[in-house]
């Protein structure tokens, strides 16, 4: 038995979401562990603006992919680099939110397409 083309769309699009989050974490506790490294430049996530431009356009989501930059604000204090550990703790709790959030979603919708199957 195959899964419906929009169930598989969904939860690709789901999956996707979650990887991008995953990826932000890393790259958030990366910029914390470097707070104190000296010229260190702060790392970001783009993803959201291209993701929504492709969905703008009608382009193709699911080949959106997102990438790591580099973040050219000048740096500050005595090291020079430009992480601000409450920016990035900031970041990190909202991050935390935003996957939690996917993460519910996705189990709601498999309780879904578990009543439907068994049908409740």
């Amino acid at each position: 038995m195959s899964v419906p083309p929009l169930i598989a769309r969904d939860t690709a699009r789901l999956r996707q979401l979650l990887d991008v989050a995953a990826l932000r974490q890393e790259v958030i506790a990366s910029n914390i562990a470097n707070a104190s490294t000296a010229n260190y430049q702060r790392r970001t996530v783009r993803f959201e603006d291209m993701f929504r431009e492709a969905l703008a356009t009608k382009g193709r989501v699911d080949e959106v992919e997102p990438r790591v930059e580099v973040d050219k604000t000048p740096g500050a204090g005595p090291n020079q680099n430009n992480v601000t550990r409450e920016r990035e703790l900031a970041d990190l709790s909202a991050n935390a939110l935003r996957y939690e959030l996917l993460a519910r979603a996705g189990t709601v919708k498999l309780g879904i397409l578990r009543a439907a199957i068994e049908g409740r």
